[in-house]
């Protein structure tokens, strides 16, 4: 579904960008250029078509979840009200998750999927690019549509704009320090660490996911009471949440039954 939707909304084969852009301080447009500059050196004269590439990537990713909503708010797994109606659409998902964020959940399998390859490949006639591209590529066409909303004195769509930009950009110095630390971690533990050292480590991680559980056992318990029946078994709301957040379905219909306990 994800695929056909994009592939209906025509999206060009190939996008330039332009040396310099305007109307966003200087700040803004040193960015630019520098993040022009890095894409350049990597890819070249095909430039234009990984950017092509990486705007129907976030499209996909819009649409992929906004298709999860759609089809389970059309067979009632979902409750049928404005906020599941509006996430039934791939801008509307995108708005509620934040565009940046929206490209990054699409890129959450280590090992993407081959339906997911195989459209990639016919909308684009190209491989499918990494995250860390992805990222650059769409912080410069949000930049660069910015400016161009700056010049048609819309303020307020380029504040957007230059915000998801901003979190694209910082997406990719996560990601790109997450992997820096990983390599760092595994030669750390090549050098045979200390037992003292190791159990410090793992008691610093064991705090650190048990505070991420807390507040994502909130969202969900948010989500849950919004979005789904509480009539519906817990396992079939474990099946609707999965599709939301990454937890095991034993976790999840857990959560749920705690939930309906809580709530009565």
């Amino acid at each position: 579904m994800a695929g056909i939707w994009v592939s209906k909304m025509g999206l060009p084969k190939e996008i330039e960008s332009p040396e310099e852009i305007f109307g966003l301080g200087g700040k803004s447009s040193e960015v630019y250029r520098k993040t022009r500059e890095k894409l350049l050196e990597e890819f070249g004269q095909d430039l234009p078509k990984i950017m092509s590439v990486a705007l129907h990537e976030y499209w996909f990713a819009c649409s992929n979840g906004a298709a999860f909503f759609h089809v389970n708010v059309e067979d009632k797994g979902l409750l049928d009200n404005d906020h599941t109606r509006s996430m039934a659409t791939p801008q509307g998902y995108a708005d509620a998750h934040g565009w940046a964020y929206t490209l990054a959940n699409g890129f959450e399998d280590l090992v993407p999927c081959d339906a997911r390859k195989k459209w990639i490949h016919q909308l684009t006639e190209h491989e499918m690019i990494d995250v860390l591209t992805a990222y650059q590529c769409m912080a410069l066409q949000w930049l660069i549509q910015a400016s161009v909303e700056v010049k048609h004195k819309n303020f307020e769509f380029a504040f957007d704009l230059v915000h998801e930009a901003t979190d694209a950009l910082a997406l990719h110095w996560t990601h790109t320090t997450w992997d820096n630390a990983w390599a760092d971690a595994m030669h750390v533990a090549q050098a045979n660490l200390g037992a003292r050292a190791r159990s410090d480590l793992a008691r610093k991680a064991s705090l650190a996911a048990h505070v991420e559980t807390h507040a994502m056992k909130a969202e969900i318990r948010e989500f849950w009471t919004k979005n789904i029946p509480p009539s519906i078994s817990n396992d079939a709301a474990a099946a609707l949440l999965m599709r939301q957040f990454p937890l095991n379905p034993r976790t999840l219909s857990k959560y749920v039954s705690q939930f309906k306990n809580t709530a009565s």
